[in-house]
C-alpha cells in the first residue's frame, strides 16, 4: 500500500544526532495507552496511560538505559531508513484499530511515523519489535507518585 504522505526531504540524521526515541501504542479495546520513552543517557520510562472508560489509572516505571542499547537502536533506525519513511501508513477504509507511532528527536528536528493495524513497511515493524525486545530486557521499577 502506498504511503498517504510523502517522505521528508530533509537531510537524514546520523545515529549520533538522535537524542530521544518514543514508541506509543493504543487500540480501541486496550485498557491503557503504552508510551515507551528512551532518552539518550537514560533512564528509560514506560508509561501506561489509563482510560476513563476502562477505569484504569496512569502508571510509570523507569529503568537504566545502557548507552550501548540506545546506540544500537539509533543505528538500527538509520539503517532501516526510518527518516525516509512516510509520516503515515494506514488503510484509509479503517477509522479505528490498533495503532503505533515511533517518534525520533534528533539534533535537526523530529520525525514521527504513524501506522494503523498492519500497514507500513516491514522495516518499521522490525523497529517496533526491537523496541519491544529492549523494553522486555530492561528492569523497570515503578515510579511512586
Amino acid at each position: 500500500m502506498p504511503p498517504t504522505h510523502a517522505p521528508s526531504t530533509t537531510p537524514r540524521p546520523s545515529a549520533a544526532s538522535i537524542q530521544h526515541i518514543t514508541l506509543e501504542r493504543d487500540c480501541q479495546g486496550c485498557t491503557s495507552i503504552l508510551r515507551l520513552e528512551l532518552p539518550r543517557g537514560g533512564p528509560a520510562m514506560a508509561h501506561q496511560i489509563g482510560k476513563a472508560r476502562h477505569r484504569t489509572a496512569d502508571s510509570s516505571a523507569s529503568a537504566p538505559l545502557p548507552a550501548a542499547e540506545f546506540e544500537a537502536l539509533a543505528q538500527a533506525l538509520v539503517a532501516a531508513g526510518f527518516f525516509s519513511m512516510a509520516d503515515v501508513y494506514q488503510d484509509e477504509s479503517l477509522a479505528d484499530g490498533a495503532w503505533a507511532t515511533v517518534t525520533v528527536r534528533h539534533a535537526g528536528g523530529t520525525h514521527s511515523v504513524f501506522r494503523r493495524e498492519d500497514a507500513g513497511p516491514e522495516a518499521l515493524k522490525a523497529l517496533e519489535a526491537a523496541l519491544d525486545a529492549l523494553q522486555a530486557r530492561l528492569h523497570f521499577v515503578p515510579v511512586q507518585r
